[in-house]
């Protein structure tokens, strides 16, 4: 993490996962994509500028290297995509109400283990949120997937279209 100065604050992340009975139960779907061991080797920078007035953008970016190390199949882990994007623009009340648009690319990545790959998918998300009492509750409003994009979970399985969700949480 940097704070190159009051506006402009950076990040770099590396991970590695070792992943053993790697599995997903995927809805409509007789059988369960499932891996004995793998592999995901994740980078992920990003950068976010406060402008001022309450506005600012974010912007960051994930690759992805996976690998089947045991079990059948080979190649990559299936629904890892070979990288990810996002990036938005946020306003922020002094009330401590914050509201933000962004878009989310996911990239590609394979629908069952040695299936077929599922194309890039860009999803625009909108919130508001309000933390009022000292941040001691947080009551949020989110539309995913705002533009009701069409796309796979995995093959032949559709994402949920688009979804809003109510939340709260009180926080002691």
């Amino acid at each position: 993490d940097a704070e190159w100065n009051q506006h402009l604050f950076t990040f770099l992340e590396l991970e590695h996962q070792r992943v053993q009975d790697f599995g997903a139960s995927l809805t409509d779907r007789l059988a369960s994509i499932s891996v004995e061991e793998g592999r995901i080797d994740r980078v992920s920078a990003g950068a976010n500028v406060w402008f001022g007035n309450g506005f600012g953008v974010f912007l960051n970016g994930s690759g992805f290297d996976s690998e089947i190390t045991d079990g059948p199949g080979d190649g990559s882990l299936p629904l890892v995509p070979d990288w990810l994007a996002n990036a938005g623009v946020s306003w922020v009340h002094p009330a401590q109400i914050k509201v933000t648009l962004s878009e989310t690319v996911i990239g590609e990545r394979l629908s069952e283990v040695d299936g077929d790959e599922l194309d890039a998918v860009p999803i625009t998300n909108f919130s508001i949120e309000w933390q009022p009492w000292d941040k001691h509750l947080d009551i949020s409003l989110d539309a995913i997937n705002l533009l009701d994009q069409d796309f796979d979970l995995a093959e032949g399985i559709p994402a949920a279209g688009r979804t809003v969700i109510l939340s709260g949480h009180v926080r002691f």
